[in-house]
C-alpha cells in the first residue's frame, strides 16, 4: 500500500567545503589492493638510523658546530691599492 520510502535527495549547503570529501556508499568498501605506511618507521636521511627524523639527529648538529661559518677573507680593490 506504500510506496517505497527513499532518502530525501542531496543538497550541497552554503559554506567552505570539507577538506577531504565524503566517500559514497560504494567507496567504502575496503580495497586490499593498496599498500598502507603503517609499519613503517622513521630513518634519519643523514645518519640512515632508524627512530629520528634528520630535525632531531644529533650527527648533523655536530657537523654543524665543528665546521665554522666564515667567509674567507678576500682583500678588496682598496686594500691592493695601499699594499703598492
Amino acid at each position: 500500500t506504500y510506496e517505497d520510502v527513499l532518502p530525501p535527495p542531496k543538497r550541497t549547503l552554503p559554506g567552505r567545503p570539507k577538506k577531504k570529501r565524503r566517500l559514497e556508499q560504494w567507496e567504502l568498501v575496503k580495497d586490499d589492493k593498496r599498500m598502507r605506511k603503517g609499519g613503517l618507521k622513521k630513518r634519519c636521511g643523514i645518519c640512515k638510523e632508524l627512530g629520528h627524523n634528520r630535525t632531531s639527529c644529533t650527527k648533523a648538529q655536530q657537523t654543524q658546530q665543528s665546521t665554522p661559518s666564515t667567509q674567507p677573507n678576500i682583500p678588496s680593490s682598496n686594500e691592493e691599492e695601499a699594499a703598492v
